[in-house]
């Protein structure tokens, strides 16, 4: 079964780095997507340990993204006991980008001389 999901759009807000009891680092963020002019939808996402780390420290609300990962679905309680469902996309990749350059959080190996491109400013849907 195939399970991939990508998305580009512009972070809602500054993403921020959580700890998890484990000791694992954690980022949730959402990316807003303009369908059509008056029509965003927003994604909920997360990326775990290096991806994350380099989403925070090079991520700011409005700039576009491109978010390549999975489907997936938590459940939790609310405050009254009842389940809630929610899907998010767990990213295992993550690109910032800008009219510059486009950055490849995936790893901090890779050569990112190589990644220029040039993209024209559209509206933010925010």
């Amino acid at each position: 079964m195939i399970n991939q999901v990508t998305v580009m759009g512009r972070l809602v807000k500054d993403p921020k780095l959580i700890k998890t009891e484990t000791q694992k680092l954690v980022c949730y963020f959402n990316i807003a997507v303009n369908v059509v002019r008056g029509t965003c939808y927003y994604f909920r996402c997360s990326c775990w340990d290096l991806v994350a780390q380099n989403l925070v420290a090079r991520g700011k609300k409005g700039q576009r993204v491109v978010a390549i990962g999975r489907l997936t679905q938590r459940k939790m309680m609310s405050k009254l006991g009842e389940p809630i469902y929610q899907i998010e996309i767990n990213c295992e990749r993550v690109e910032i980008i800008d009219k510059i350059t486009s950055v490849n959080l995936l790893s901090e190996d890779e050569d990112k001389d190589d990644a220029d491109v040039l993209i024209e400013d559209e509206e933010f849907p925010f």
